[in-house]
C-alpha cells in the first residue's frame, strides 16, 4: 500500500508539474498586447514629435511618465502633461551643460523628473529652434551693445538681470521660462522609479526576455529601448549597419557615430500577417513617420491608429542595447484589472525565430 500511495503521490506531483509548465507563460510569448487599444494607458496619449536635436531621450522619458500616471488614475491632459523640453532643459542645467544636444538616457531622465518640479507642455517651450534662438539671443546680450537692451527685457519679465554675468545660456533661457511657468505650475510627480539596462554586449534575446516580463506583468507597461537609428534608415537598414556586434565599445563617440544611438518606447506585440512576431514601435518623430521602403520589404506595418511601427522582432532586437521600464507600481488595484484583460487570450501564439 505504501509503495501504490508513493507511487499516485508522484503522478500527481508530475501532472501538477507538468499543468504549471504549460500554464507559465513561454520565453518565447507573442500573444498580443496593444497599450494603445481601447481602455489602454496609451489610448489617449499621443504620438510624440521631437522635432530637431539631440533629445530623444526627453521626449521617450516624457510618455513613459505619461503613460505610468494613466495607470495610476490620472486622465491625460496636454495642458497637464511634462514638457519634454522643460524636463530636457532641467536635466542639462543639473549635469552642468550648456546646451541641449550632448544626449541623455531616458531613465535618468525620468528619475530627475521624480526629483525635481518640471513645467507642463502649455508652460514652457513648443519646439527644440525657440530654445536654440533663446541661446542665441543670449550669447548677442553678452556683447555691451546689446546688454542694455536685454537687461531691459528681463526687467520687463520681472526676471533676474544677474544672469547676464555668467557664462552659461542655459540659465537665461531658464529664466525666460520661469515667465512664462511659476512654482504652483509645476507638475509634482508621485510614481515608482525607473530601472534601465545598458549594456551592448548583452545578446538580442536577453533584451527581448526583459521586454517581454514586462509586457507578460500583472500591469502591461511600456519599455523603452535604445536602439540603432540604422533600423530606420534606407542605407542603414539595406547594408544591416543596425546590428549590434555585442562587443563592449569603450568609445562612446565611436559607438554613437557606428549605430546613431535613438530612444523610443514599445507599446504592444502581435503575429504579423508575415509570420513573425512584431513589437509595435512608437518614434518620437510624429504619428506620420513611416519608412515604407523598409516596412514593405520587411514585412513590418505602420500603424496610424496606434501611432507606430509593428517591426519584426529579429531586426528589432538585433539592434537593441538597452531597456528601461518604471516599476510596477503595487498601490495600483482594480484599475489595472481593466487594462489588462485586452491582454490576456486564452491561448498564446509562439514566435517564429
Amino acid at each position: 500500500m505504501k509503495s501504490c500511495f508513493i507511487l499516485i503521490v508522484s503522478i500527481l506531483l508530475q501532472n501538477q508539474s507538468f499543468a504549471l509548465e504549460m500554464s507559465a507563460p513561454s520565453s518565447e510569448d507573442c500573444s498580443p498586447v496593444n497599450l494603445t487599444a481601447k481602455k489602454q494607458i496609451y489610448n489617449g496619449i499621443p504620438t510624440y514629435d521631437q522635432g530637431g536635436g539631440q533629445i530623444c531621450f526627453a521626449y521617450t522619458a516624457a510618455q513613459l511618465i505619461e503613460g505610468q500616471r494613466v495607470q495610476q488614475g490620472h486622465k491625460y491632459k496636454k495642458s497637464e502633461s511634462i514638457n519634454p523640453l522643460s524636463l530636457a532643459l532641467s536635466l542639462a542645467i543639473a549635469a552642468g551643460a550648456k546646451d541641449l544636444q550632448q544626449g541623455g538616457v531616458a531613465c535618468e531622465a525620468v528619475e530627475h523628473a521624480r526629483k525635481n518640479l518640471i513645467c507642463p507642455s502649455t508652460k514652457s517651450f513648443s519646439s527644440p529652434d525657440e530654445i536654440e534662438r533663446l541661446i542665441i539671443d543670449f550669447k548677442n546680450c553678452k556683447n555691451s551693445s546689446s546688454k542694455k537692451s536685454c537687461e531691459a527685457k528681463l526687467e520687463k519679465l520681472k526676471l533676474n538681470k544677474d544672469v547676464l554675468l555668467q557664462d552659461n545660456p542655459l540659465l537665461y533661457v531658464r529664466e525666460i521660462e520661469n515667465s512664462r511657468c511659476s512654482e504652483k505650475d509645476k507638475i509634482k510627480l508621485d510614481i515608482p522609479s525607473c530601472i534601465n539596462e545598458n549594456d551592448e554586449s548583452k545578446s538580442s534575446n536577453y533584451y527581448r526576455k526583459k521586454v517581454d516580463t514586462v509586457f507578460n506583468s500583472e500591469s502591461p507597461r511600456p519599455v523603452e529601448i535604445g536602439f540603432s537609428m540604422n533600423l530606420l534608415s534606407y542605407t542603414g537598414n539595406e547594408n544591416k549597419k543596425y546590428i549590434i556586434e555585442r562587443t563592449v565599445e569603450p568609445d562612446g563617440n565611436f559607438f554613437s557615430l557606428k549605430y546613431k544611438p535613438h530612444s523610443s518606447i514599445l507599446l504592444g506585440r502581435k503575429m504579423g500577417k508575415n509570420g513573425q512576431c512584431q513589437y509595435l514601435l512608437r518614434n518620437t518623430q510624429g504619428s506620420e513617420f513611416c519608412p515604407m521602403g523598409i516596412v514593405e520589404r520587411l514585412g513590418w506595418e505602420c500603424d496610424t491608429k496606434s501611432g507606430g511601427i509593428w517591426i519584426n522582432q529579429k531586426e528589432l532586437f538585433e539592434s537593441t542595447f538597452q531597456v528601461s521600464n518604471i516599476e510596477e507600481d503595487k498601490k495600483v488595484g482594480t484599475l489595472v484589472n481593466e487594462f489588462i484583460n485586452i491582454n490576456k487570450p486564452e491561448n498564446s501564439i509562439k514566435c517564429q525565430q
